[in-house]
């Protein structure tokens, strides 16, 4: 297995105090009973058995056929800016995410909208069940997918 280095140092002053959750891979059964993959970024200050409910963000993607990670590292939903501001983040790969074989990617021609919206439904029941800091009523779905999502 290839191992990342780090090539520069160059953003290291800027980033300097500043949270950078390295997030935590979850999965659970999406819309077509398959595996869906999903990202969990904790916000600044969180700590282990505090007794405190956390807001939530949910990112959601608004092109078809992309893996919404690749989206996230440096152009327009950065995680770690939300994570910075003391939001739990939920990143979702929904059916139609590249990255996961060719038959998970064309499984939403002629179906975006459905079985994405089924996705993060269910992802965000399952963080739900297994993420009990999180605050279910302070949690928002953010995005330029409203106006294709049912």
């Amino acid at each position: 297995m290839i191992q990342p280095s780090r090539l520069t140092h160059f953003t290291k002053v800027d980033l300097e105090g500043e949270h950078m959750s390295e997030g935590e891979e979850f999965w659970f059964t999406g819309a077509r009973q398959k595996g869906v993959q999903g990202w969990l970024l904790k916000p600044k200050g969180w700590k282990p058995g505090q007794n405190k409910k956390w807001p939530a963000v949910l990112p959601i993607q608004g092109g078809k056929y992309t893996a919404l990670v690749e989206l996230c590292r440096l152009t327009r939903w950065i995680p770690n800016v939300f994570a910075n501001q003391g939001y739990f983040v939920i990143i979702i790969n929904a059916t139609g995410s590249t990255t996961f074989g060719q038959e998970f990617t064309d499984a939403i021609a002629e179906d975006w909208g459905g079985q994405p919206f089924v996705d993060m439904t269910k992802g965000w029941k399952y963080i739900l069940e297994n993420y009990t800091e999180i605050d279910p009523e302070r949690g928002v779905a953010a995005g330029p997918a409203g106006e294709a999502m049912p």
